[in-house]
């Protein structure tokens, strides 16, 4: 048992630049530049499978999704913080008054979840909506601290861009398939 968890351990240290990384780059990069640092997308866009101009249209489609999704990490971000400072300097006490102040909080994520459920369907936006209810109890305040609604959204674009691929793809099958008959 030992051995699995120096293991979970050495496994997590070995991700986390990668990790660091990533949660930086959502804040600091557009979601183009996010979108073609994809292995698969950029592949794609390389071998001519799909245009750079595809993704923007994409990007641009979810555009709006995408501001909300940072204000509300952000803000997130912010408050946790401000919460995690004032439990380390009340030794606790104030932990039922942060949890008060996510209450106001909800209000644009239920506006966001109300989208992110005509877009996606019903599963991914019930697991989005248990994560939020998660960092409601999270004694932490780490679960707040990650950018959940930005990650989302990418998600969201990056299945749109894929999308795109295999119908392209799927044309140039039929293409082909037309010219050599």
């Amino acid at each position: 048992m030992r051995e699995k968890i120096q293991k979970g351990i050495k496994s997590v240290k070995e991700r986390k630049p990668y990790i660091q990384g990533l949660i930086m780059d959502l804040f600091s990069l557009g979601p183009e530049k996010l979108l073609t640092k994809s292995p698969d997308i950029y592949s794609a866009i390389r071998d001519g499978r799909l245009s750079p101009e595809d993704v923007y249209e994409v990007v641009e489609r979810y555009r709006p999704l995408w501001n909300k999704a940072k204000s509300i990490d952000m803000y997130d971000a912010a408050l946790s913080a401000g919460q995690l400072a004032a439990e380390a300097e009340t030794g606790g006490t104030s932990y039922p008054i942060g949890k008060l102040a996510e209450i106001p909080e909800l209000i644009p994520k239920i506006g966001y979840l109300y989208t992110y459920l005509r877009e996606t369907g019903l599963l991914p936006t019930i697991v989005l909506g248990i994560y939020e209810l998660l960092t409601i109890v999270d004694p932490t305040e780490l679960m707040d601290i990650a950018p959940a609604y930005m990650i989302s959204t990418l998600y969201l674009m990056r299945r749109e861009v894929k999308k795109k691929i295999k119908s392209k793809e799927r044309v140039e099958k039929r293409r082909f398939a037309t010219s050599i008959s």
